[in-house]
């Protein structure tokens, strides 16, 4: 019945003939007699001799009443060669793509595409300046290289947030550093470390010293291991493997990737190409054999060396030698491909980015607690006269006498930084000015789309959970460090690098197998939207609980209603959800997945808490 509707409401909604004025005022609303088709301010992504491309968001409103469906459009636009400097009419609008929830059926979306394109062209909609030169500019994110470390033989990277942190564990007298995913510890007035890692423990005098693998661990360490496994079963995870050979531990106190070569880079052809591909890495690693210089692609980004010890340096997709672009789909190289300037891949990834994650928010039962570690401390709000909140895990702007806090996706408004809050039907008025060098950059991409006197609805798209187009292509983080928070609790930032994310179109970003499958020995992260972490002891353990979705296209922070007062709507699957949840941060304390909703705010974070156990490599996938 469903498919029904939407199939009519698609045709005679889009055949309907509304009145623009001069200048058209998104979002753009076509009334028709079957409902109301919503096209929300597009996004130009690029602009040449007078062709516009570009993406946005879409709503359908059936008459009939019920949820709104939500999808997005790609299209291509002609203009005028003289035009105002600040107001630029349109001559022809093609949709090229669509997508919708898979209740829409292919024709009705043919259908779709060739009304809104008419219906676009012959309404005379005009666009801003602004938005072609702001993708003249392209979206100001960081690109420089991380630390590239390369080992010649199997490593894991232990990466910790800045300097090690040392909080008491309750009940032992060990203490373990709180800022990073593995569990660091020592005994309390030692110097000696251990670290649990490939299903051994590890110690070392000092983080940058020679670790070496503990044969016989106290029974203390033994003790932690076991409440970890305990942990990891409860949470239906898979317990670590031992690899064949136990890899060299390489530690960073700042934003770090490895790259780790089973001895001296070995290479395959790849068909078609003057590419080589390493194979002997769980990295994405070529030599092109005409500029005879080495390729890796680093959270979407790609950087390029004249050996792999480097130095790197950031090369734009663009600027890629052209036979990337002939990778062979099917192959196990293709998941680069959406990282790849003018690939369908790379098209794919940008329009399902563009794609909105909705929900109807009750007004009456839809709740928002904030914890702050003390009174609220605010900072400055960059490319903003706003203010965030810095020492709480969840996301509170401070704009005039108002205070706004982005929990799970929904917007809440109240008079105080602690509350009470409601349901917001706006966000704050500069959020869409927020700069990517601010933490809370990713509240840009949530938004409130309408509201009745019972509901609120709003969405994220994916740069909500840190999946941002910076030009033709998709990428992974702002490339910004963010410092955290240090008080009585941890609350860290957003991470871009030190965890391998790759992307699949099946699944969304993931962390690479090779890390998570061999070397860690379970992560604290929680599978999605979980509670914040609290350690052995309260007061000392607090990771932040800022959680985490790597499997960023199709999960919907609100499934099976899970967010007290919130109902999913018909929004777009685009791939099927067959990311395995998380494994859990390598400690006993409470990290179960709630059967409700129930996390005081929180905010999502780019350090990944899932991983795929199997992801395929062909396909888009990664390989073991």
């Amino acid at each position: 019945m469903r498919t029904i509707l939407l199939s009519a409401l698609l045709a005679l909604v889009l055949c309907a003939t509304p009145t623009f004025a001069t200048v058209t005022t998104w979002p753009l609303v076509l009334k028709g007699q079957k409902g109301t088709a919503t096209v929300y301010t597009p996004q130009v992504d690029s602009y040449t001799n007078g062709q516009i491309e570009g993406r946005g968001a879409v709503m359908v409103q059936p008459a009939s009443g019920g949820d709104p469906v939500f999808g997005a459009i790609s299209f291509t636009a002609t203009i005028p060669a003289e035009h105002s400097a600040s107001v630029i009419p349109i001559d022809k609008v093609t949709v090229t793509d669509a997508k919708f929830p898979p209740s829409v059926t292919t024709g009705t979306i043919s259908s779709f595409k060739q009304e809104l394109s008419d219906l676009l062209t012959a309404a005379h909609i005009t666009i801003g300046a602004d938005l072609i030169d702001r993708a003249e500019k392209n979206t100001p994110l960081k690109t420089d290289p991380p630390t590239i470390l390369v080992r010649y033989a199997p490593a894991m990277l232990v990466l910790i947030d800045g300097e090690p942190h040392w909080k008491s564990i309750d009940n032992t007298s060990m203490e373990r550093v709180v800022n990073t995913p593995f569990l660091l510890v020592r005994e309390r007035g030692t110097t000696t470390m251990y670290l649990y890692g490939a299903t051994k423990w590890y110690s070392a005098a000092t983080l940058d010293g020679s670790w070496s693998v503990v044969n016989s661990p106290s029974a203390t360490l033994k003790d932690l291991e076991k409440q970890m496994l305990e942990q990891m079963k409860k949470d239906g995870r898979e317990a670590p493997t031992t690899p064949t050979t136990m890899p060299q531990v390489v530690v960073s106190t700042a934003p770090a990737e490895l790259l780790s070569f089973n001895g001296e880079p070995a290479f395959d052809p790849i068909t078609g190409t003057s590419l080589l591909g390493a194979t002997n890495t769980e990295s994405f690693v070529f030599m092109d054999i005409a500029s005879q210089k080495y390729f890796t692609v680093l959270s979407g980004r790609w950087y390029r060396a004249v050996k792999p010890a480097g130095p790197w340096s950031y090369v734009a997709s663009t600027d890629l030698p052209a036979d990337f672009k002939k990778i062979p789909e099917g192959s196990k190289y293709d998941a680069v491909l959406a990282y790849v300037s003018g690939t369908p891949a790379a098209k794919n990834a940008i329009l399902d980015a563009t794609v909105p994650t909705t929900t109807a928010v009750d007004r009456a039962s839809a709740t928002c607690k904030v914890e702050y570690d003390g009174e609220p401390i605010f900072k400055p709000v960059d490319g903003t006269t706003m203010q965030y909140a810095t020492n709480t895990a969840s996301t509170v702007l401070k704009q005039g006498d108002q205070y706004f806090c982005c929990d799970n996706g929904v917007w809440f408004a109240s008079t105080s930084a602690k509350g009470p809050w409601v349901v917001s039907e706006k966000r704050p008025e500069q959020t869409e000015k927020i700069e990517p060098s601010s933490p809370v950059y990713n509240t840009k991409y949530v938004y409130v789309y309408q509201s009745t006197p019972t509901v609120v609805y709003v969405g994220y798209t994916a740069g909500y959970m840190g999946s941002y187009v910076y030009g033709p292509t998709i990428v992974y983080g702002t490339g910004y460090y963010y410092y955290p928070w240090y008080g009585v609790h941890y609350y860290p930032h957003p991470y871009t690098y030190g965890f391998h994310m790759m992307y699949s179109p099946y699944m969304g970003w993931g962390v690479s197998v090779g890390y998570y499958g061999h070397y860690h020995g379970g992560y604290w992260g929680p599978p999605m939207y979980r509670p914040p972490y609290y350690g052995y002891h309260p007061p000392y353990g607090h990771y932040g609980g800022r959680p985490v979705n790597i499997n960023v296209h199709n999960t919907n922070i609100y499934t099976n209603g899970a967010r007290p007062g919130t109902r999913p709507m018909a929004t777009p699957a685009q791939r099927p959800n067959t990311m395995p949840s998380a494994a859990t941060r390598p400690t006993q304390m409470p990290a179960q997945r709630p059967s409700t909703m129930q996390s005081p705010s929180t905010r999502p974070t780019q350090m990944p808490a899932q991983r795929p156990s199997t992801m395929p490599r062909g396909g888009g996938g990664r390989r073991r």
